[in-house]
C-alpha cells in the first residue's frame, strides 16, 4: 500500500493549522503566566504606635483688665471687671484628666484675680463634657480648672475676674500675674 500524498492545497492548511495551534499554544501559555503572576503576593509588617499626648495651649494672651470709675459703685470697697478674650485648647488621649491653674509669681498681690472656664466645647465621644471647677480664686497652690477631660479636645474661655478694694488704694506699678495651665491625672 502506498502512503497517501497530500496535495499543495492540503500542505497549506496543515501549515496554517500548525499556525493557528502554535498561536494558541502561546497565548494560553502567556495567559496561564500573567494569571498566576496577578496571584503573587507579598507581605510586610507595619508598626503601629500611639503615644501619650497631651496639648494645650492659650490663644489671645497677653490679657488686660483695668479698674477704673465704671467699675466702681459708690458706697462699695469692692470693685470688680472682667476679661474674656482669650481661649484655652487642649487635646488628650489618656483618661481621667483635669486642668489645674497656678499663679507662679513668688507673692501674691493686694487683689484679687479668678477664673472660670466658660464657653466649653468638648469633642468626646467617651467620657461625656469636660467640666467647668467652680471660680477659682488664683494663689500658690494649683487648683481645678476643668475637669474630666481624659480623651478628648476641646475648647474653653478663660473668664478673669479682677477685684480690688476701694479701701487698699491705687495698685502702682502695674502689676503682671504669671499664670500656669497644667493637664495632670484626675
Amino acid at each position: 500500500m502506498k502512503p497517501p500524498t497530500l496535495s499543495a492545497e492540503d500542505g497549506h492548511t496543515m501549515k496554517r493549522r500548525h499556525k493557528i495551534f502554535l498561536i494558541l499554544l502561546v497565548l494560553i501559555s502567556l495567559g496561564s503566566w500573567c494569571f498566576a503572576q496577578g496571584r503573587v503576593t507579598r507581605s510586610h509588617t507595619v508598626n503601629v504606635s500611639v503615644n501619650t499626648l497631651t496639648y494645650l495651649s492659650i490663644t489671645g494672651s497677653p490679657v488686660t483688665i483695668t479698674i477704673d470709675a465704671a467699675n466702681a459703685t459708690a458706697g462699695e470697697d469692692a470693685m470688680t471687671n472682667t476679661n474674656s478674650s482669650t481661649t484655652l485648647n487642649w487635646a488628650t488621649n489618656s483618661s481621667l484628666r483635669k486642668v489645674t491653674v497656678i499663679v507662679t509669681d513668688a507673692a501674691l498681690p493686694p487683689y484679687q484675680l479668678s477664673v472660670l472656664a466658660i464657653n466649653i466645647a468638648t469633642l468626646d465621644q467617651i467620657n461625656g463634657p469636660a467640666i467647668a471647677a467652680p471660680q477659682v480664686t488664683l494663689s500658690l497652690t494649683a487648683a481645678d480648672f476643668l475637669t474630666n477631660i481624659g480623651r478628648s479636645m476641646g475648647s474653653c474661655t478663660p473668664q478673669y475676674t479682677l477685684t480690688a478694694l476701694a479701701s487698699a488704694g491705687i495698685v502702682s506699678p502695674n502689676p503682671t500675674e504669671h499664670l500656669t495651665f497644667t493637664i495632670q491625672a484626675q
